[in-house]
């Protein structure tokens, strides 16, 4: 009797487990919100998404290769440029100085072409008016025909066989180029007191200057790397100098402000970082930096590495900052990669 009992009531139990089982195969969308098809769509094509094996970097003993840093979309090609180093002419025995490479496929191709220079490439952009670069110590800016699959020099900054001057940053103000240089007018004198730097912008009548009045004496002059347009307006972004507006003429906008959980960040910091600035949906973003008493510096390196804390912040209202990398300054040797601004950090 009591065996002929448990025995329907483990019946009754498989039953109920059938028929819920049942129940939630058979129900329209079980556990999936109304709009979750709206937000969820998957293309199960055999070409779409992400490819691996595209890009493959090319290494050898003698050359040191860190990864993609950039990537551009310029025409019908997507261009990528790789944190490389190696030795040229300018470095001694043994060191090795800031090489990019640069590369360039056209969309939909598995096939990547080395888009080689003679001159030392050390600034590289690119967008839908083309492919720009910036050269080491020569103040060079050059362009690239994807036609003749050459670079094309299209400025050099003039200066005495004393100086030496780099390309900075490249923007595109008007849908023409923007060229920030720095540099010193006597290599043997490279305090920051005498850092020398010019702005060039291309006009249908050639290149004209649109440097501001600046005394290096009193101040770090403005070394943009990295500029966006916005409403006629050209925003730049330079380290620890701050967020600087162009339209006829270069003004600083409002520091980037520290958010309130930065606790580390004295009251008294004026230091205004940026590491990028991005347009998006009419609006200005810019990412800050700020080193507090927990960050480090690899002193081995010849580029600046920080472990700090990082935040973003926008501007309904665009406003704009120091290059915390040193890949762009000159310095002699391995230490061509130094800041111009002389160590003073």
């Amino acid at each position: 009797m009591c065996h002929n009992m448990h025995g329907d009531s483990s019946m009754k139990y498989l039953f109920l487990l059938f028929l819920t089982i049942v129940f939630f195969a058979c129900s329209d969308n079980p556990s999936k919100p109304d709009d979750f098809d709206k937000f969820h769509k998957y293309d199960d094509r055999p070409d779409f998404g992400w490819r691996k094996g595209d890009f493959i970097p090319v290494l050898d003993g003698s050359k040191s290769f860190g990864g993609l840093e950039s990537i551009y979309h310029v025409g019908n090609r997507i261009v990528l440029v790789d944190n490389h180093w190696s030795s040229n002419q300018y470095t001694s025995p043994g060191s090795v100085t800031y090489t990019p490479r640069v590369f360039a496929s056209e969309i939909g191709s598995t096939h990547w072409d080395t888009l080689s220079s003679s001159e030392w490439i050390r600034y590289v952009y690119g967008d839908s008016t083309g492919l720009y670069a910036g050269t080491q110590l020569s103040g060079k800016v050059l362009k690239y025909d994807f036609d003749r699959s050459t670079w094309d020099e299209i400025y050099q900054l003039p200066f005495d066989s004393l100086a030496y001057y780099n390309v900075y940053g490249i923007a595109i103000y008007q849908g023409r180029p923007v060229v920030c240089f720095a540099g010193y007018e006597d290599s043997t004198d490279r305090r920051s007191e005498v850092i020398k730097i010019a702005y060039k912008m291309q006009t249908d009548t050639g290149w004209v200057d649109i440097t501001y009045d600046y005394d290096s004496s009193k101040e770090y002059p403005m070394q943009f790397n990295k500029g966006v347009e916005l409403n006629g307006k050209l925003y730049t972004i330079s380290g620890h100098r701050g967020m600087w507006r162009y339209d006829g003429s270069w003004k600083r906008m409002a520091k980037i402000p520290i958010p309130s959980w930065a606790t580390w960040v004295p009251a008294y910091d004026t230091n205004d970082y940026a590491l990028d600035i991005v347009v998006h949906k009419g609006k200005i973003y810019a990412i800050g930096d700020r080193r507090g008493k927990t960050c480090t510096r690899s002193r081995r390196s010849t580029h600046r590495s920080y472990h700090c804390s990082r935040w973003s912040h926008r501007w309904s209202r665009p406003q704009l900052g120091l290059n915390l990398d040193r890949r762009n300054s000159p310095r002699r040797d391995s230490s061509h990669n130094s800041s111009l601004f002389n160590h003073r950090w």
